[in-house]
């Protein structure tokens, strides 16, 4: 989706910014079956978002329980940081959150006609009397109408206001305990969330804790 939207995003601050999008950036009939999809950290925004009057924007869909609405009408659909990371900025981190149809923006096409192989002495099957069965189909997916959603940015600010965008993420680095415990809290968390860890430990726990949630995290994903 980011190769859609490179280069367009729209930055939000609040629910004004939020209404806009629907309400003048998406054309009215993408709007009709609009629905949001954002990471862990941009749902946990939405869902601390209050009216004027101290009401939670964010409700259980009457029809199912275990889905929620934005402003009573579009669904929201939540993924993983790791799925759909944040990204690093001066000071905190922006999270990403896709307002629109995709069913709109982009479709799946069948690149080649489905071919099927059947053999009984490939591998193994032979020495246990098996046959295997092969099927392949490609696919591909391609934007159809880039219009068809908005890529909205929310910033958020690091506890400590520290500027975490002066750390680079390398996904195929295996950081050392002592490479975290230089770091504050607030930046080994956003690291964390840069690289698509479920950080379970916040900048209100103690650094030891935010340190071993760290190692851990990176060693499940290693082991992946």
């Amino acid at each position: 989706m980011r190769e859609i939207t490179k280069d367009a995003e729209v930055p939000v601050a609040g629910l004004d910014d939020l209404k806009r999008i629907f309400n003048i950036l998406l054309d009215p009939a993408i709007a009709l079956g609009a629905c949001v999809v954002t990471n862990q950290d941009g749902y946990n925004w939405l869902d601390t978002l209050k009216d004027k009057d101290g009401k939670y924007i964010m409700q259980p869909d009457p029809t199912k329980p275990m889905s929620t609405l934005l402003f009573g009408k579009y669904p929201v659909k939540k993924v993983s940081n790791r799925t759909m990371p944040s990204i690093a900025a001066e000071g905190g981190y922006k999270v990403p959150i896709v307002c629109g149809d995709l069913k709109e923006a982009i479709t799946i096409f069948d690149r080649e006609t489905l071919t099927i192989d059947i053999s009984s002495v490939a591998g193994e099957l032979w020495k246990t009397d098996q046959t295997g069965i092969k099927v392949r189909e490609r696919l591909d997916i391609q934007s159809v109408d880039e219009e068809a959603i908005v890529m909205a940015e929310h910033f958020i600010a690091s506890d400590s206001g520290a500027a975490v965008a002066s750390i680079e993420p390398e996904e195929k680095k295996t950081y050392t305990q002592a490479e975290i415990e230089k770091l504050s809290r607030e930046k080994i968390i956003a690291l964390g969330t840069q690289l698509g860890y479920t950080m379970t430990a916040t900048a209100a726990d103690e650094k030891a804790a935010v340190v071993a949630d760290f190692m851990a995290q990176q060693a499940a994903a290693q082991g992946e």
